[in-house]
């Protein structure tokens, strides 16, 4: 019931004035760092003026869309509390740096997520090590405009939206999108974007840990916008899955060798048209001094079949070697000298 209501006063009370401002720094729950009194459900809230506010010890904060800018910070500790909100608009106005820490508790947008929004100089940071965050609509945009970053070790972020990394808008362009994940989970019913504007300068997702798992799609470098984008996976701590994956003609999957192993990405298909689509760049690296090996790259679970082949391999840090695609998997082969040590 309280999702709904603040879903309708987010389509209905979107005005440009705040009903609550932050004047203060402390603990949310505290009326005297508000003015004029604590935010409650469905009005439109203001925390700027490098003020930081906590939501901890368990308490339960609302309010309508939220802009954190101006240097300013949102906390939810270990012991934090709930936030819920119909929308969250992080980064605001020129060089309005907004900042969320969620190290416990959890944050709820019944709407949107903006990261880097309306100008091209916002900045916005989601540091997060537990805890959960969660977006049940609208949109969940990495950057709307501007410059986002999210660094995830810990807790789960789900999306009931696509996640996008570098947004397209007529208007608007997207700079520098990146996601961070050492560890915690990702999980979105949708699709998961990286990369759906050509004008960016930076899209990037990398993974070295955790989980991310995508109900439909992931995608990099988005074909119907030329988007550009990167997808960096290091070792073999990570579970990426989705029902189909898709590297466009802009999209570069980078590869990152860790103790002579590299994560498996598996489109867990579903029927014929469920597949593994592959042009774009392979760009393979090692973070260690590994020089031979037989790695799968790519992996089909279910109906559903490889498509395509890179366009081309970049490879690096003395590294040599052929990718080899079958109907089911994409292998990548390691040379020495010219001589391939490993076969299956």
């Amino acid at each position: 019931m309280t999702s709904c209501i603040l879903t309708a006063l987010c389509l209905t009370g979107a005005t440009a004035f705040a009903d609550t401002v932050l004047i203060n720094s402390g603990s949310w729950t505290n009326a005297a760092i508000w003015s004029p009194s604590v935010p409650v459900s469905g009005e439109i809230t203001d925390v700027s003026g490098g003020h930081t506010v906590t939501v901890d010890n368990g308490s339960v904060a609302e309010c309508g869309r939220i802009s954190i800018y101006g240097a300013a910070s949102i906390v939810l500790p270990e012991s934090g509390g709930t936030l819920s909100t119909c929308e969250v608009r992080l980064g605001l106005h020129s060089g309005g740096l907004g900042t969320i820490e969620i190290h416990g508790g959890a944050l709820n947008t019944s709407s949107h997520f903006q990261m880097g929004y309306n100008n091209v100089n916002t900045r916005a940071i989601v540091n997060m090590t537990g805890g959960r965050m969660t977006v049940n609509g609208g949109s969940f945009r990495v950057p709307y405009q501007g410059t986002a970053i999210i660094n995830l070790s810990g807790g789960v972020i789900t999306s009931k939206v696509d996640i996008v990394l570098g947004h397209y808008h007529s208007s608007q362009t997207a700079k520098n999108g990146v996601i961070n994940q050492s560890g915690g989970s990702v999980v979105c019913t949708k699709s998961v974007i990286v990369g759906k504007t050509l004008s960016a300068t930076n899209i990037v997702y990398n993974i070295s840990g955790g989980s991310l798992s995508a109900a439909e799609s992931l995608t990099v470098g988005a074909e119907a916008e030329g988007g550009i984008g990167k997808l960096r996976v290091s070792g073999t701590e990570s579970s990426i899955t989705a029902r189909d994956v898709a590297i466009g003609t802009n999209g570069v999957y980078e590869v990152c060798l860790v103790n002579g192993a590299a994560s498996t990405i598996v489109a867990q298909g579903g029927n014929e048209t469920q597949n593994i689509i592959l042009n774009g760049v392979l760009n393979v690296r090692a973070l260690d001094n590994v020089k031979t090996g037989n790695f799968q790259l790519f992996r089909m679970d279910g109906s559903g079949q490889i498509v395509g082949q890179f366009d081309s391999v970049v490879w690096n840090d003395g590294l040599s070697g052929k990718v080899i695609y079958k109907a089911d998997e994409v292998r990548l082969l390691i040379y020495k000298s010219g001589t391939i040590l490993s076969i299956w």
